[in-house]
């Protein structure tokens, strides 16, 4: 193959930019709602933005272990149109929504712990408060996003972007609506805070799923794709698992360092942790381009590895990974030009909370360097990870970062205990993801997830 085959294909960038634009615009409105929501709570308390990123966090541990394993469905579907196994996808589907229904119960379950477990982190009371307040909801209605991650699936693995972006672009301006009145209580509801920002996100999940279900239900889906046979398959069910649970654990284990990180951070204190609840919101803004980039990649990754065209598979990851590192390089620049601006939109004239704001911009300014850096590396990360993901590479995946995030949580905790501030935490964090791209490139040039079928039998 020649240079320009995997680089400089300008049928494979339109075709990859084709699919990717309503998943960025869709990840857009996640970015604007998350910042919405941010500044919303910012302003309502520092406190409050530090425990909602807090218990955020948390909840996404949980979450995604669950959502790894019934969003794989979407990673199906787009192997068995590459396999030409278009009357499986409505069976697919439908073991998705299943497993969504149990995990929905499971993780209400778990609502009922998210006192003890703040009781035992050492933060503010106030923290501590708003910290369980936030998760308990998140917890108990978790289902709502669970079915849009399995219904979410028969649109990406066709390419039916557009529908999917519309769906989801509808819940979150809804949950930015629902921020406004429920956080500081207007139009007669009362003001609730951090419960009213968790109430909101939950609520407005409801939206997506059901524009899902009808799409997925209406009579040309039913006639194409078999979606009306909801019944148990357990074959097909066990696939689903045993790709899924392998990308659904890589996501938890990734998810469990992060809230490890937030943990040390906040036992540093609240200006910290603040300032790092801010940071993170930021780096969203950074990353979740590059996401449906890599969404939109994986798409034809997957329909190419479906036809046993691994050549193909590999020069759609080379040109997606060419599209995410000019975006990342574009907001890197953004951020060191505009730091201080891009800090202060979560400033607030109006502070209820103990912590100082000039405090949390100052140390949250230099964090965002560390943000502008990484994100260079971590553009390979998130699509070079996806790729392999996409050819059924789950596996593997899942054992190599499971074993780096226990090396990293082990370093963490020392930094931590030998007197290391926020910037020590940062730094091992940083080098974490500059490194990572090395065990990515030489897994996909070893070729062994060549051999993976993913497609229904």
């Amino acid at each position: 193959m020649k240079l320009h085959d995997y680089w400089l294909d300008r049928r494979k960038y339109s075709e990859i930019i084709r699919l990717a634009v309503p998943l960025i615009l869709s990840h857009a409105g996640f970015v604007l709602m998350g910042f919405t929501d941010g500044m919303f709570l910012a302003k309502y308390s520092p406190e409050a933005i530090a425990a909602s990123g807090m218990s955020g966090m948390v909840n996404w541990l949980v979450a995604s272990l669950f959502i790894g394993v019934v969003g794989y469905a979407g990673t199906i579907t787009a192997n068995n149109i590459g396999a030409n196994r278009e009357e499986m996808i409505g069976t697919v589907i439908w073991q998705s929504v299943h497993l969504a229904i149990v995990f929905g119960a499971l993780s209400f379950l778990l609502g009922f712990l998210a006192e003890p477990l703040f009781r035992f982190v050492a933060h503010d009371d106030i923290v501590r408060q708003y910290e369980t307040e936030y998760l308990r909801i998140a917890l108990f209605g978790n289902v709502t996003f669970f079915l849009s991650a399995a219904l979410g699936g028969f649109m990406s693995g066709r390419g039916d972007n557009v529908r999917l972006m519309l769906a989801q672009l509808s819940g979150q301006l809804l949950n930015i609506f629902l921020d406004y009145l429920m956080i500081f209580g207007h139009w007669g509801l009362p003001e609730m805070g951090v419960s009213g920002a968790a109430l909101a996100t939950v609520l407005s999940a409801l939206l997506p799923s059901a524009i899902l279900f009808y799409y997925f239900l209406r009579r040309s889906s039913r006639e194409r794709y078999h979606s009306g046979n909801w019944r148990v398959n357990f074959s097909i069910m066990g696939r689903l698992w045993r790709f899924g649970i392998a990308n659904g654990i890589q996501m938890c284990i990734d998810a469990g360092l992060w809230s490890v990180f937030l943990l040390l951070v906040g036992r540093i204190g609240a200006v910290e942790l603040s300032a790092t609840a801010i940071a993170f919101r930021l780096n969203n803004l950074t990353i979740m381009p590059v996401i449906g980039l890599a969404r939109g990649m994986s798409t034809l990754v997957g329909q190419r590895h479906g036809a046993r065209d691994h050549d193909g598979a590999v020069m759609y990851i080379c040109h997606g990974l060419a599209l995410s590192e000019l975006w990342m390089y574009i907001v890197g620049i953004a951020y060191v030009l505009f730091t201080e601006e891009f800090f202060d939109m979560f400033a607030s004239g109006e502070n209820r909370g103990n912590v100082d704001f000039a405090e949390v911009r100052r140390i949250g300014c230099t964090l965002l360097m560390f943000v502008a850096g990484y994100s260079i590396f971590d553009a390979f990360n998130i699509t070079l990870c996806s790729g392999l993901h996409a050819v059924g590479d789950t596996k593997w995946t899942s054992i190599v970062v499971c074993s780096i995030t226990l090396a990293v949580t082990g370093t963490l905790f020392l930094v931590v205990r030998l007197g290391g501030g926020i910037y020590a935490i940062w730094t091992t964090a940083t080098l974490f993801i500059v490194l990572l791209p090395i065990v990515w490139i030489m897994r996909l040039r070893s070729g062994h997830w060549r051999h993976i079928r993913v497609a229904t039998d």
